[in-house]
């Protein structure tokens, strides 16, 4: 098989090792990922706001688990740090992870749903 999915900051190989070779599954997957947490920093950044958080804690777990499993190495590290200052109710550092959070998230999505708006079928190299 053609790995013709490749997307910068995800370890296809991981991901789709993941989904047992599922490309189709994959893509479902990624898109879900899009659509559902393109905004979870502004969510993040809304529960600290109100000093919810329990919320912004909940809302980086999430996004680690899911980026763990989609092979977003490096966005599951920005938001496993995010999520340990915000159990420790450390705000010193927030700000800066958080930017850096959703600068990577922001940078990730855009990536993959450039990929995802390509035909699958297309034979450029």
């Amino acid at each position: 098989m053609n790995n013709a999915l490749q997307i910068e900051g995800i370890d296809i190989k991981s991901a789709m090792g993941r989904v047992a070779g599922n490309e189709k599954l994959l893509r479902k997957l990624l898109g879900k990922f899009v659509e559902t947490q393109s905004d979870a920093a502004i969510r993040i950044k809304t529960a600290i706001d109100k000093n919810d958080l329990e919320s912004a804690t909940r809302e980086a777990h999430t996004i680690k688990g899911l980026a763990g499993n989609l092979g977003a190495d490096l966005l599951f590290n920005y938001a496993q740090n995010l999520e340990t200052l915000l159990k420790k109710g450390r705000p010193d550092h927030l700000d800066t992870t958080l930017e850096t959070f959703a600068s990577e998230l922001s940078s990730l999505m855009k990536r993959v749903s450039l990929v995802l708006e390509q035909p699958k079928n297309s034979t450029s190299t």
